[in-house]
């Protein structure tokens, strides 16, 4: 405790020297920086018409899969958000494979089990 050092400053100096604090470390452990991944999050948001013109969906559907809890969103008040890094993952998961997948998956199973 022999560090200790009483000094006044004002609210927005500490609020700075706070937000630099932060910043720093958060690139130190991530190597990137806040208010990058803060824009990226904000232009990966889009509203419910360019959702459906990403997904090549009609209006009612989409707005009966988010009804439905089937397709991954978020509401503030009346209005919809939709991730499109969320709406890809969605589509993906939804992938059907391959025949050839489906052999090579075959093949493993039965090497494995000899």
């Amino acid at each position: 405790m022999n560090d200790v050092l009483l000094t006044p400053i004002r609210l927005n100096e500490l609020e700075t020297l706070i937000e630099n604090s932060v910043r720093k470390i958060f690139i130190e452990n991530n190597g990137h920086d806040l208010d990058h991944d803060l824009a990226k999050t904000e232009s990966d948001l889009v509203g419910i018409k360019k959702a459906s013109e990403l997904l090549g969906l009609a209006l009612p559907t989409l707005y009966a899969l988010t009804s439905s809890r089937r397709i991954p969103h978020s509401r503030k008040g009346k209005k919809l958000y939709f991730s499109k890094t969320e709406l890809t993952e969605w589509v993906k998961s939804g992938k059907r494979k391959t025949v050839s997948e489906i052999e090579m998956e075959a093949e493993n199973f039965t090497s494995k089990k000899k």
